[in-house]
C-alpha cells in the first residue's frame, strides 16, 4: 500500500477545521481512506492511526486502533485479513457508522 498525500487542502481537510491531530492521519492515509477519516474527525472518536504495520511490518492497514484491535482497510488481501482476525483484531467496513459502533463498544474481535 502506498501512501498518499493531499493533493489540495480544502474546507473538510482544512487544519483550522479538523480537530487537534487528526490533519495529520488525512495526510498521512491512502486516498481511499480520507472521507473516512474526515468523517470520524471529531472528539467523540479517538484518533487512529494511518498505515499502522502489523505482523512485523509484513502487512499494512488502512486506518487502525491497535490498543482496541480495530482495522479499516481499503484493499482485499484475505491473508492480511485472516491473519488480523487469528491475533484478535477485527476488521471493519470503509463505514462511519460500523466503525463508530465498533469503538463504542470498546473494539476487539
Amino acid at each position: 500500500v502506498t501512501l498518499g498525500t493531499l493533493d489540495e487542502p480544502n474546507e473538510r481537510t482544512d487544519p483550522a477545521v479538523l480537530p487537534a491531530g487528526w490533519q495529520e492521519v488525512v495526510d498521512y492515509s491512502v486516498e481511499a481512506a480520507r472521507p473516512l477519516v474526515v468523517a470520524l474527525a471529531g472528539d467523540d472518536v479517538p484518533l487512529p492511526e494511518a498505515g499502522h504495520e502489523v505482523d512485523g511490518g509484513e502487512y499494512q492497514l488502512g486506518i487502525a486502533w491497535p490498543a482496541r484491535r480495530l482495522a479499516v482497510v481499503f484493499d482485499e488481501d484475505q491473508q492480511r485479513d485472516a491473519w488480523l482476525v487469528s491475533h484478535g483484531w477485527r476488521v471493519l467496513p470503509n463505514d462511519e457508522h460500523a466503525v463508530r459502533a465498533a469503538l463504542a463498544n470498546g473494539g476487539g474481535a
